[in-house]
């Protein structure tokens, strides 16, 4: 039998490829700590001409992610919750 660490136990990884904020329409990528998003790895936002890739260490770009943790927060919920139902 395989054993499980016990941050992969804490630590899931998730994949939002459309999500529609009060900024505009994102696509990200990141990790949740019992139910606490802990890191974004990738952060893309819907520009004119497509995707437009945001480099995750700038500033502001924490910035946005800082301002987006609650709707990430909730869809991240539904779609949990969803798929339990």
């Amino acid at each position: 039998m395989r054993e499980i660490s016990e941050r992969q136990l804490f630590m899931q990884k998730f994949s939002i490829s459309r999500l529609n904020t009060s900024i505009g329409i994102i696509k990200l990528e990141g990790e949740i700590r019992q139910g606490q998003i802990i890191a974004i790895n990738q952060f893309s936002i819907m520009g004119t001409d497509g995707w437009l890739e945001l480099d995750v260490p700038h500033q502001h770009t924490q910035e946005l992610i800082q301002g987006l943790q609650d709707e990430v927060a909730l869809h991240l919920r539904s779609t949990t919750q969803s798929s339990i139902d």
